[in-house]
C-alpha cells in the first residue's frame, strides 16, 4: 500500500557506499520530502510546507501540508526506526509535531528529595541502559518499568527520562504513553495529544485515550464506563457493605503502603496507599487473613476469579495526574467503602463520584484522573476482573 500512495523509500545497507538520500516521499504533484544523511527531519519537513505554501496560497496550505507529511515521515521512520535513527539527527520533538518544549522547569514537583544533578543523570542512565538491550524489547521494558517505579523521580526526570527512552523505542506503548503521562504532569497537555494522536496514527495504539501501557489484546469491544448491574458478584459484594467497612475503618494505617505510581509524579500533594488483599489470581496474603476475615468471606460468596483485590486510601487534597493501565483484557472495579464527598474520578471524558456501599465498574486502560477536595479519607475495595469479551483468555492466550 506504500507504494499506492507514492511514496519511494530507501534504506541503504550498511555494507554499501554512503548514499545521500536517506528518505524520499510523495507531498504533492511539484513537492516531495527528501531526506538525506545527517538530516534533523523536523527542520526538512517544515522547509518542504513552506516552500510549498509559497507556490500555494496562505497558512493553510501550510499547516495542511505540516499535518498530513508529519504523520507520514513519522510512519515511515519508525517502521525502520533503528536504520533512521543512525543516518539522520533526530530529536525527542520528532515525536511532538516537531514543537519544541521547556522540560526544566515543572509546573510543580511531587513530594521527593531533590537529587543532585549527577546524581540524576546516573539514576536515567541506568535505565536507559536497561532499553538499550536490543535482544529482547518486551523483557527489557517490563525490567525498566519495575526499576522506574523503584526509584522516585520528580516530574521534570520523568520528562528527561522519556524524552531520551522514546528516541530508542518510539513505538513501545510503556515508553510513548510515559512520556505524554509526564508531559500532562508537566501542564503541556497540548504536547501530551499529539504525543498520543501521533502514535495512534503509528499504529501503537487504537485510541488515543485508550493506551495499555504494557499490551493491547484486539478483539475486545471497550468503553471506558461499565454498567455495574451487569456483574453479578457486585450485588453480592455490596451486602457485605457494614462488614468490610467495619474491618478498614479498624485497619492501622501502618497496614497500608504508598501506591508506586505515588512515587512517579502522578500524585500531587496528599495521600494515596493501599493494602493488598489478593494478588495475581494467587491466594489471600497472610495480612489480609489476619485483619479482614469477612472481607474474605464476603469475597468468597462472589464467586467469582478477582485478579487482584487491595484497599485504596486516598486523603484530601490528593490529586492523581492522568494515566493508563496496563492491558484491556480486565476491568476495575471500586466498592466504596468511605466517601463523604468531594472525590472525583474521571475515565475517558466522563466525570463520576463514589457513593458509599457502592460498586462501579471502568476500564482503566482508558485515561483517568482523581482529584479530592473533600475533607476526609476516601476508601475503596479496588476488585479486577476479566474483561467479559475476555473469559477464555487464560486458555487462548495462555495467561
Amino acid at each position: 500500500m506504500l507504494l499506492f500512495h507514492c511514496i519511494f523509500l530507501y534504506i541503504f545497507l550498511s555494507g554499501c557506499s554512503a548514499q545521500r538520500v536517506v528518505l524520499q516521499t510523495f507531498v504533492d504533484e511539484s513537492h516531495d520530502l527528501v531526506l538525506h544523511e545527517g538530516d534533523d527531519p523536523c527542520i526538512v519537513l517544515h522547509e518542504t510546507c513552506c516552500s510549498r505554501e509559497e507556490s500555494q496560497s496562505g497558512s493553510d496550505e501550510y499547516e495542511a501540508c505540516v499535518s498530513a507529511t508529519y504523520h507520514l515521515m513519522t510512519r515511515l521512520l519508525t517502521a525502520h526506526w533503528r536504520h533512521f535513527s543512525e543516518k539522520l539527527s533526530v530529536h525527542p520533538s520528532l515525536f511532538l509535531r516537531c514543537r519544541e518544549f521547556d522540560y526544566s522547569r515543572p509546573t510543580y514537583e511531587n513530594a521527593t528529595e531533590r537529587r543532585n544533578e549527577g546524581t540524576s543523570k546516573k539514576v536515567m542512565q541506568v535505565l536507559l541502559d536497561i532499553l538499550r538491550r536490543r535482544d529482547d524489547r518486551d523483557s527489557a521494558a517490563r525490567e525498566f518499568d519495575v526499576k522506574r517505579n523503584e526509584l522516585r523521580m520528580t516530574t521534570e526526570e520523568q520528562v528527561q527520562l522519556y524524552r531520551d527512552a522514546i528516541l530508542l523505542e518510539p513505538s513501545h506503548p510503556l515508553v510513548v504513553s510515559q512520556f505524554g503521562v509526564a508531559l500532562l504532569a508537566l501542564g503541556r497537555e497540548d504536547l501530551a495529544r499529539a504525543l498520543f494522536t501521533d502514535a495512534v496514527r503509528r499504529g501503537v495504539w487504537l485510541d488515543p485515550m485508550q493506551r495499555p501501557v504494557s499490551y493491547y489484546i484486539p478483539g475486545i469491544a471497550s468503553k471506558p464506563w461499565y454498567d455495574a448491574r451487569k456483574f453479578p458478584f457486585t450485588e453480592v459484594l455490596e451486602g457485605g457493605y457494614e462488614d468490610i467497612r467495619r474491618e478498614i475503618q479498624a485497619a492501622e494505617d501502618s497496614l497500608f503502603y504508598v501506591e508506586a505510581e505515588n512515587r512517579n509524579s502522578y500524585n500531587i500533594g496528599g495521600n494515596w496507599k493501599t493494602l493488598v488483599v489478593k494478588e495475581d489470581r494467587n491466594s489471600y496474603t497472610e495480612l489480609a487473613e489476619k485483619h479482614f476475615p469477612k472481607t474474605i468471606e464476603w469475597l468468597e460468596k462472589c464467586a467469582e476469579d478477582f485478579l487482584l483485590v487491595k484497599f485504596s486510601a486516598l486523603d484530601p487534597g490528593t490529586v492523581i495526574h492522568p494515566h493508563t493501565g496496563p492491558s484491556n483484557e480486565r476491568l476495575r472495579s471500586h466498592f466504596t467503602l468511605a466517601h463523604d464527598g468531594g472525590a472525583r474520578l474521571r475515565v475517558g471524558s466522563e466525570w463520576r463520584t463514589w457513593e458509599e456501599g457502592k460498586v462501579m465498574v471502568f476500564d482503566s486502560s482508558w485515561e483517568h484522573e482523581v482529584i479530592h477536595e473533600g475533607s476526609s479519607r476516601r476508601i475503596v475495595l479496588i476488585l479486577d476482573v476479566w474483561h467479559p469479551d475476555y473469559i477464555t483468555a487464560p486458555t487462548i492466550h495462555g495467561h
